[in-house]
């Protein structure tokens, strides 16, 4: 809700019957226009007591799309890399002509969406937060491995550190700049 007066909103947040939520800003610098979509991370269920840290199936499904993408036609990445080619279209006929400069971020599952988005799309860079591993990078035959992903990482996030044991072990990732904050 609060944001660089700078960036201005382009249309309203987003929300997808895949569980997808995003929400796009641009401005512009130095005659460039900067495009940016922030995606929502994981949802949980809500309500008192510990239930309300289950994610909604929307995004558990989501969280296991290293499996769940090969067959679920709703998946969040796929309907994220469809929702930026659209956000893309729309960003240079606003631009005029103008370079367009694309950057994505996000939490958690939010996190993993952008870093697909910024592997699938040239001239995007990702800033992350605490983000999921799961970024599928596999869906794309030629990934732009040269973009640039800032990945900021909370020391004390077991969660995090646990469930990407398994990518870090095989190197994904290795290519993030990594910063950690307490």
């Amino acid at each position: 809700h609060k944001y660089d007066p700078a960036w201005t909103a382009v249309g309203e947040p987003v929300s997808h019957a895949s569980g997808l939520g995003y929400m796009v800003f641009s401005r512009t610098v130095d005659n460039e226009d900067h495009v940016l979509v922030a995606f929502r991370g994981t949802d949980q269920l809500g309500g008192d007591g510990w239930w309300k840290l289950i994610p909604t199936p929307t995004d558990a499904v989501a969280n296991a799309s290293w499996v769940t993408q090969w067959f679920n036609p709703w998946d969040q990445y796929r309907t994220a890399r469809e929702a930026f080619v659209e956000i893309r279209k729309q960003a240079f006929a606003r631009a005029g002509g103008r370079i367009v400069r694309f950057h994505v971020t996000g939490h958690s599952l939010g996190g993993g969406l952008a870093v697909h988005v910024a592997r699938g799309f040239p001239c995007t860079t990702a800033v992350v937060f605490n983000t999921s591993c799961v970024t599928n990078r596999v869906r794309y035959t030629q990934p732009y491995m040269d973009s640039q992903v800032v990945d900021i990482r909370e020391n004390r996030d077991w969660l995090t550190k646990t469930l990407c044991l398994p990518a870090a072990a095989f190197g994904w990732g290795s290519e993030h700049q990594h910063y950690e904050a307490d």
